[in-house]
């Protein structure tokens, strides 16, 4: 998992927008998730978007907060976090 600051956005959602999110990770299992939430617990004055496919998202402007993005595909995050997809 890896954290990145004023990352693009435009490869994140369908209409390709060059707009840059303030943090941005990917991230693998719940164990990942675990480290984010324990990361930035204390930015609770900060949004958080989980951000999936991007298609159903329109971003005009930049992010300021952070996005988290699966890089597993649904199914499987789904199996990992126990959930039914």
């Amino acid at each position: 998992m890896q954290i990145i600051e004023n990352a693009s956005l435009k490869n994140f959602n369908s209409f390709g927008f060059d707009v840059s999110a303030h943090w941005f990770c990917q991230y693998n299992s719940t164990d990942d998730i675990k480290l984010i939430i324990n990361e930035f617990g204390h930015l609770s004055d900060k949004k958080i978007l989980i951000l999936g496919n991007g298609c159903n998202i329109v971003f005009i402007n930049n992010f300021d907060g952070l996005i988290i993005h699966p890089t597993n595909s649904y199914k499987q995050l789904g199996k990992a976090m126990n959930i039914a997809m």
